[in-house]
């Protein structure tokens, strides 16, 4: 389809330097590359940004137009053409922030990682110091029974007591424990207020 006398009027005085032939250009395609770009776009304002920019190429590009194709047709292509990298550009930005949110996450989950294995092994040390308060005899009941999961029953055989004792003897130990952890902890909590 070949342009009307008009469009291609239009188009020589903007080729000869009359920039201001352009606008009459612009009204007569601007309706069609706004409802393209609106039609894929929920955002009016990028759907102004766009059609701004595909008028600015359309009019760099001026001197590329064939008079064989429909001017609006052009435009629409060149709208085409500036929706497909801005939509190729929001994808490489949504990947990078994508990347930086992972980055972000594994950087988090590797100090809380670290700061969990330092809290682990500063308990297992408060574990050790008051495991080493109680007696040798009680320490190695206590060791047979909640570290090598011997029996009651099993400990007592080896001890050469009765089961209750043993039962009295884990009771007194774990009271003993707990005083000493807690101690430890709040001695802890102090040191860092």
């Amino acid at each position: 389809m070949t342009e009307t006398d008009s469009t291609a009027q239009a188009i020589e005085k903007v080729l000869r330097g009359d920039v201001e032939a352009f606008a009459e250009l612009v009204r007569e395609c601007e309706p069609a590359v706004r409802v393209f770009l609106g039609a894929r776009l929920a955002d009016a304002a990028l759907v102004d940004d766009l059609a701004q920019e595909t008028f600015i190429a359309g009019f760099q590009s001026l001197r590329s137009y064939r008079n064989d194709l429909d001017f609006s047709a052009w435009m629409l292509g060149i709208a085409r053409h500036k929706l497909a990298s801005h939509f190729r550009k929001t994808y490489r930005e949504a990947n990078r922030l994508e990347q930086m949110r992972r980055d972000i996450f594994e950087q988090a989950e590797s100090r809380l990682v670290e700061r969990a294995g330092a809290f682990v092994l500063a308990q297992a040390e408060r574990v050790r110091e008051c495991m080493d308060k109680l007696t040798a005899r009680v320490r190695k009941i206590v060791i047979a029974k909640y570290f090598n999961s011997m029996r009651v029953q099993d400990i007592a055989e080896r001890a050469g007591l009765h089961p209750n004792a043993i039962s009295a003897v884990l009771l007194r130990a774990r009271k003993q424990l707990e005083q000493c952890l807690r101690s430890a902890s709040a001695a802890m909590e102090a040191n860092h207020d």
